[in-house]
């Protein structure tokens, strides 16, 4: 269930519906879910065995099994890498998870009511703009996230994820009702299943297979350290596809609790990342007992965000544990520490700092502030980067009776299995890595 918290989270509900809304829908959705499954799911076993096998943080699974194997150590960058991606992709997604926390404020206090297009959109504006709010909401979203990891991986983390993954699943299948009593669910199952292979594009594959490894959380490390918390009597193959299942589910789920009242008040399905913080305050605003719909939207939105920020600190304060004699409670209070005073760089860009655009003199990066370059870099280069090694890795220098002991595969499934870690993963993942480093 924490797996499935670290996956399901900003990617399924708010990333998954603007992309598929700007890139046709049902046709999106198809190469989705094969890229899902085709791609990420036989890497997310890849991470979970290592994980097991290694029994350690990230960085010292990677180190114990580069040295075992006598490969080249420069496999160590895995581990390096496993450490950075999560400590700096957390510092601003606790950011834009302290915009769904202010945005259910506002929704609880009944400030989105009544609201028009140029309302909303100065509602946004208006949050983005104050520093004093963002501050104080990414200083509480990871306060919390420090409180529950410094419990200890029972007492905290399974703990929370117990109790939030049941209310979101909860909370989402309550705005899909709502969705279809007061929009137009028809439009929106078409929207999402019937695909029209005429928008089927290379940009339109290069966005699901981006999307997709996005949205399950690979390469981040926190699959690693799950891995080493698996207890040996517990099917990798099964957990990954369960993972994979539920996150997928999820976000088709959320295009269903979402597309009906976009397309019921003729709204605008490729609005982009406006979708769900400008165009459905305005949609919440047009239906009977309005105000309390919003407050359901935004606590779904806050929790599938919140639990992503748990799980993708865990693998930061696992590495810690390996690599300083401190209590589990100091280290994760240290390494909270310095994620909030990084993330205030991403706060202000907003802000205080929303002239500054450190890459200006760069065309591409002319227009990005300090936010956007933490994103583009994380996202689009880092997190690729390092699914294609560990995929190579697993691939080529995990010892395959290793693999064997972990994945319990046929000989022929492992074949299979080793055949995407070696050629397939490493093409798709090389071919995202130049669409993002050769935009168009």
């Amino acid at each position: 269930m924490t797996a499935v918290g670290l996956a399901v989270g900003l990617g399924n509900l708010w990333r998954f519906p603007f992309i598929a809304g700007e890139n046709g829908g049902a046709a999106f959705v198809l190469i989705y879910i094969a890229c899902i499954f085709l791609l990420g799911f036989p890497v997310m076993m890849a991470e979970l065995a290592i994980g097991r096998h290694g029994g350690h943080s990230a960085r010292k699974t990677i180190n114990l099994l580069v040295a075992s194997s006598g490969v080249s150590k420069a496999w160590n960058s895995i581990g390096w890498m496993s450490v950075a991606i999560p400590f700096i992709g957390m510092s601003y997604y606790a950011v834009v998870t302290g915009w769904t926390l202010d945005y259910l404020l506002s929704a609880v206090s009944g400030s989105l009511s009544d609201l028009d297009s140029a309302g909303s959109e100065a509602a946004f504006d208006g949050m983005l703009s104050s520093a004093t709010r963002l501050v104080i909401a990414h200083t509480v979203i990871m306060a919390g996230t420090i409180w529950i990891l410094s419990r200890g991986l029972r007492g905290g983390l399974e703990r929370a994820a117990r109790f939030l993954l049941p209310t979101l699943f909860v909370f989402l299948v309550i705005m899909v009702g709502i969705a279809a009593i007061y929009g137009d669910f028809g439009r929106a199952f078409s929207f999402l299943f019937a695909p029209d292979f005429s928008k089927m594009t290379p940009n339109l594959v290069y966005l699901a297979v981006g999307q997709a490894l996005f949205s399950i959380a690979v390469g981040l490390g926190a699959l690693i350290t799950f891995g080493a918390y698996l207890p040996k009597d517990i099917s990798i193959p099964r957990s990954a596809f369960t993972i994979c299942a539920a996150d997928t589910l999820v976000a088709l789920v959320a295009g269903l609790a979402i597309f009906p009242l976009v397309f019921g008040f003729n709204l605008d399905a490729g609005e982009g990342p406006g979708l769900i913080f400008v165009t459905l305050p305005i949609a919440f605003s047009q239906i009977p007992a309005g105000e309390i719909v919003s407050v359901v939207f935004f606590t779904l939105l806050f929790l599938a965000a919140f639990t992503t920020c748990l799980g993708t600190m865990e693998p930061v304060v696992a590495w810690a544990e390996d690599a300083f004699p401190l209590s589990r409670s100091k280290l994760t209070i240290i390494i909270g520490t310095l994620i909030w005073m990084l993330g205030l760089l991403p706060v202000l860009s907003f802000n205080v700092f929303a002239d500054v655009k450190p890459l200006g003199s760069i065309a591409y990066f002319a227009d990005k502030g300090i936010f956007d370059l933490f994103d583009y870099f994380i996202a689009n280069l880092l997190l690729p980067l390092n699914v294609l090694l560990t995929a190579l890795f697993a691939g080529w220098a995990f010892s395959p009776a290793a693999a064997q002991e972990e994945l319990g595969f046929s000989p022929a499934a492992m074949m299979v299995w080793r055949w995407i870690l070696r050629f397939f993963a490493p093409a798709a993942l090389v071919w995202i890595m130049y669409g993002s480093l050769m935009p168009s």
